[in-house]
């Protein structure tokens, strides 16, 4: 479970976080803080082996998802950087200034700071002492940061069956544009009517190039390692001509039908394909 909470930046709070991003006034324009908290098995206070593990797993999930809203902003004009929750440095941008994970600071963010005597731990209302979690930095209006959010939410992100199976088929895709013809075959022949939802919606931000294309095509299922393996081999014979797009076009249709219908009968019917969609 995750939870993302926005806030606005007025002057009083700018000034608590001065010099975190040299040169940068975010008491200027339309700047917003983004959290996000990441739900954790283990009390983060409750130091062992297991607890340092998954603390170490989470982390590179957040990191994961703040750098396709970095990227997603970036693209659009806006600037965004984000903290390293292992370090409590902005990830981005050079500078002398932390915030670290029980940093006063957070309490102005919604969360406390525990004091154990032995320890500080970090907790909110939410998940208690079990979490991580980080914050973005984004000068841009709070519709579209509203609109982004999805980027930082959700299982269907930080899944990982299927996960890298799917991004297999992103990638061959994208690497495709540069052989020419084989991303638009691929795009088209994807495109049957009784695809999933989640397909569909991952087939237009691929075409349309957004960043976060990769992250939506993740939900497709476990199936797509078969695919993603295909379209990539296809991406690769085309750009050396041995072969024609309309074939590439035709291998990729009769796989994406075989991986429609093992996504579809993967479950108890119906059910399956509302977790794909979802």
């Amino acid at each position: 479970m995750c939870e993302v909470q926005t806030h606005a930046v007025p002057k009083r709070l700018a000034r608590q976080f001065e010099g975190l991003f040299p040169g940068r006034n975010l008491g200027d324009d339309a700047h917003m803080i983004v959290t996000i908290a990441l739900q954790t098995k283990h009390r983060q206070s409750a130091m062992s082996p297991e607890m340092l593990e998954e603390r170490a797993q989470l982390f590179g999930e957040l990191v994961g998802r703040m750098q396709r809203f970095q990227s997603h902003f970036e693209s659009a004009g806006h600037w965004c950087d984000f903290v390293d929750p292992a370090t409590g440095a902005p990830f981005y941008t050079d500078s002398a200034t932390t915030l670290v994970e029980c940093d006063e600071r957070y309490r102005k963010l919604g969360f406390e700071i525990l004091e154990l005597g032995c320890c500080r731990s970090l907790c909110n209302k939410t998940f208690g002492q079990c979490l991580v979690m980080t914050s973005a930095f984004i000068q841009a209006p709070e519709a579209e940061i509203n609109a982004a959010l999805y980027l930082l939410e959700g299982d269907g992100v930080a899944s990982a069956d299927g996960g890298a199976a799917a991004d297999e088929i992103a990638k061959s895709i994208a690497s495709a544009e540069a052989s020419g013809g084989v991303a638009t075959a691929a795009a088209e022949a994807a495109a049957v009517p009784t695809a999933p939802a989640a397909m569909e919606e991952g087939r237009e931000r691929i075409a349309g190039g957004e960043a976060e294309a990769a992250a939506v095509a993740k939900e497709a299922g476990s199936s797509a390692s078969a695919v993603g393996a295909k379209a990539e081999v296809l991406a690769a014979k085309t750009g050396e001509g041995e072969v024609e797009p309309a074939a590439a076009k035709a291998e990729i249709n009769a796989a994406l039908t075989l991986l429609e219908g093992d996504v579809v009968a993967s479950a108890d019917g119906g059910a399956a394909a509302d977790e794909i969609a979802k």
